[in-house]
């Protein structure tokens, strides 16, 4: 039913095989695979800032949804609002794990901003 199911030495009782139902198991590896040197894991991208290419930060990267168009970086931004930004190298220029830091170069719109901050003036 695609279900996946492990066995752990330690866990010898149903109750608390029970409390480790729905958990996500993450293994650490060593091992690299060039042909997917632009490929991260969800819990990579966690907490990385997203910034723009002249280095302000929009926001946090907040989760990776894999989808079947296109993968998509979930950012907070300043505001707490979760922003979807398709994960395609034209808008995501350069991820940087070991430098904490996600690049998005973002078309006008995607990220919301304060209409004062857009210079549209209320007309009263």
């Amino acid at each position: 039913k695609g279900s996946l199911y492990i066995c752990f030495n330690e866990v010898r009782d149903r109750s608390t095989a029970e409390s480790l139902r729905n958990v996500a198991l993450v293994i650490e590896s060593d091992e690299i695979d060039d042909n997917e040197s632009d490929a991260w894991y969800p819990h990579e991208l966690r907490g990385l800032e997203a910034l723009d290419p002249q280095g302000y930060e929009l926001g946090i990267v907040q989760d990776l949804r894999l989808l079947p168009a296109q993968d998509v970086l979930v950012v907070r931004d300043h505001e707490g609002r979760l922003v979807d930004v398709p994960f395609v190298k034209e808008i995501v220029s350069d991820v940087d794990v070991a430098d904490h830091c996600v690049v998005i170069d973002a078309p006008e719109g995607l990220f919301p901003v304060d209409d004062l901050d857009s210079g549209v003036e209320d007309s009263e």
